[in-house]
């Protein structure tokens, strides 16, 4: 009996262009201090661009990127 399993890379492909809610975890990346890193409901790790939104807080966030152990995404919207 085989078994495949999907890369993580195919997996988070997939998310691609879906909106997420993410709540904020931290206002600076390891590659960026203009980026938020915050997590999806999924608990994967989502990095959106900084903005007037502050640690957990919680946006939506459309998925334009993937890596295999991130996603990268654009804020949709978000509760002042």
């Amino acid at each position: 009996m085989s078994c495949k399993k999907r890369s993580p890379l195919k997996k988070n492909l997939g998310h691609i262009g879906e909106i997420h809610e993410i709540i904020l975890e931290a206002q600076t990346t390891a590659k960026s201090e203009n980026h938020f890193q915050g997590r999806d409901e999924g608990n994967k790790i989502v990095i959106i661009p900084s903005g007037p939104y502050g640690k957990g807080q919680a946006v939506a966030a459309r998925i334009m990127e993937a890596t295999p152990h991130v996603l990268k995404g654009q804020v949709v919207s978000f509760e002042a």
